[in-house]
């Protein structure tokens, strides 16, 4: 491998973190058109320019790949909402604007998410994964919530993360942004901030 970026036969030969992101750009590429059951690392080597060793170097066989994705996907998704509400001073509009751009930045990869939800009842780690990405939101949910001064912060996250995951499945059937339903969100934390005197 050469990690000055040099190529071999045509294609790229990078570091390992360069590949694995090169790699992983190229699935979510593949997803908007293609079926992302059918992308296995030998596929995927050739759709990111690289070679069959360093895809399955990151890539073990397709679950794997798949459980990457899905990963990477959450962790984007998490990453919109954060960079909204980690600037700016705490209040509904950074909460809304973070939620604003989690569910835009699902709607953008709709065809990836579809896919993922669809796959998830056969590789059962993808659930797991879920769940867990479930849970990191919710606690970012509640630590913003907290800054809005509401009391019951935990029961309340729990319930708007539920709503917003509701909604990003509607949105995702529709195809396009449904604001009606976000100002729904947006008056359920009203209420909420109603109640605790805001």
């Amino acid at each position: 491998m050469h990690p000055s970026g040099t190529t071999r036969g045509g294609l790229m030969t990078k570091a390992p973190s360069d590949d694995h992101k090169r790699l992983l750009e190229a699935a979510f590429a593949f997803a908007e058109t293609g079926d992302l059951a059918a992308l296995d690392p030998t596929r995927l080597a050739q759709r990111a320019n690289v070679t069959r060793a360093i895809a399955e170097s990151c890539f073990g066989d397709r679950q794997e790949l798949l459980i990457a994705v899905h990963r990477e996907f959450q962790e984007r998704l998490l990453a919109r909402y954060s960079r909204q509400v980690g600037t700016g001073d705490p209040g509904m509009a950074r909460l809304q604007q973070g939620i604003c751009a989690l569910l835009d930045y699902s709607l953008r990869h709709v065809s990836l998410r579809r896919q993922l939800l669809a796959l998830a009842p056969y590789v059962p780690e993808l659930s797991k994964q879920a769940d867990s990405g479930r849970a990191d939101f919710r606690f970012a949910l509640s630590a913003e919530l907290s800054a809005l001064g509401i009391a019951n912060r935990v029961d309340v996250a729990r319930m708007l993360r539920a709503l917003i995951e509701e909604l990003a499945d509607i949105e995702m059937e529709e195809g396009h942004p449904q604001a009606d339903l976000r100002q729904g969100l947006w008056l359920f934390l009203e209420i909420h901030l109603k109640s605790q005197g805001q």
